[in-house]
């Protein structure tokens, strides 16, 4: 995302939990009436990143998920320690 004319990446302590529920929250708003979302978060520590293309990111696939629903659906983020010693696993 950051070769989309977007500078450089500003690395620094991101809550992945706190900017996933915001969006969803946001984006509720804008979702077809017939597509549920949800959000789900399970302890997840804040991680080294750049808030801005995770923001990004959430809000490209919630989005698309969205989009790829035809009718009635539901659409569910989820956060969670990643398995194996990663930090988070955004689902």
């Amino acid at each position: 995302l950051a070769y989309a004319g977007r500078g450089e990446t500003r690395l620094e302590p991101v809550d992945v939990a706190g900017v996933a529920r915001e969006l969803v929250g946001l984006l509720r708003m804008t979702a077809p009436r017939m597509v549920v979302l949800s959000f789900e978060a399970v302890a997840s520590p804040c991680v080294r990143g750049d808030a801005a293309l995770l923001r990004q990111a959430v809000t490209n696939l919630v989005a698309n998920a969205c989009e790829a629903i035809r009718g009635a659906g539901r659409v569910a983020v989820r956060v969670r320690p990643a398995p194996q010693g990663g930090a988070v696993r955004l689902e």
